[in-house]
């Protein structure tokens, strides 16, 4: 398997201080899908200037609700 065959996914909400230190190590992706619980910080303006980066807002649930909503959208 090829790094580039890997989507990673991250879950986020109000993830500023942590998202362009956690993007800026992923370069190898060739896409990053996010799921965010509808961030009241940052977070959203900061995964824009990612150009690999696909965010789309769900409300939380539970961890694995969101993992598996995140899993079904990875193309």
């Amino acid at each position: 398997m090829n790094l580039a065959d890997i989507t990673p996914l991250i879950l986020t909400y109000n993830e500023e201080e942590n998202i362009d230190r956690t993007l800026s190590k992923l370069t190898w992706a060739s896409q990053i899908l996010i799921i965010d619980s509808y961030s009241t910080d940052r977070t959203l303006e900061i995964t824009q200037s990612y150009s690999k980066v696909r965010v789309l807002q769900r409300q939380f649930d539970s961890f694995a609700d969101q993992c598996n909503f995140g899993l079904s959208q990875i193309k």
